[in-house]
């Protein structure tokens, strides 16, 4: 398998997992693992988010250009457990995150959840290509017969990392990452 789309994998999976999961969960955090982070996200009320700083704590803000028909559906927020059950203790501050889903209004199984934390994303190496975003290095993955593209860069502290799955298109999704406000 490729190392690109393992990683790809795994980071979608991170995000779409949590985005369900919190929907169904009620949002309570659990500390206990052993080997990786077992944590309930907490879903934000959208009438909480405010219109400057969604996510002040990670000085960052949403994207303002959204394509036609892409609304918020949910927010979620995340973070890691203070202490692993192996005494592990990782860098919350850097892992903490918030993920902002937007649905096509009119199929909603085209969407982009775009994830914001203070660590670094990378999305691996295979059939990753390099992309300027916001004045920065950063990287994009197409997956066509998956109906999947992901963008990730790094900018002033702050991980921005889009994926998407339907319909949208390479240079919809661009758009929408150049106007995330910085």
């Amino acid at each position: 398998m490729k190392k690109g789309v393992i990683i790809t994998g795994a980071l979608a999976l991170m995000t779409i997992i949590p985005s369900a999961y919190a929907m169904s969960s009620g949002g309570q955090h659990t500390e206990i693992s052993d080997h990786h982070i077992v944590s309930k996200p907490v879903v934000i009320p959208l009438e909480k988010l405010s219109k400057h700083g969604f996510a002040a704590s990670l000085d960052a803000d949403a994207p303002i250009e959204l394509p036609d028909g892409y609304k918020l559906s949910e927010a979620i927020y995340n973070e890691p457990p203070k202490k692993f059950g192996n005494g592990v203790a990782p860098n919350v501050e850097e892992q903490k995150e918030i993920v902002l889903k937007y649905v096509n209004e009119n199929n909603n199984e085209d969407w982009f959840e775009h994830t914001v934390k203070k660590g670094r994303i990378s999305l691996g190496d295979e059939g990753v290509k390099p992309i300027e975003i916001q004045g920065v290095e950063g990287e994009i993955l197409e997956m066509p017969d998956q109906k999947i593209i992901v963008l990730s860069w790094h900018k002033d502290g702050v991980s921005h990392y889009i994926l998407s799955k339907g319909d949208l298109g390479k240079d919809d999704l661009i758009k929408v990452a150049e106007s995330v406000r910085d």
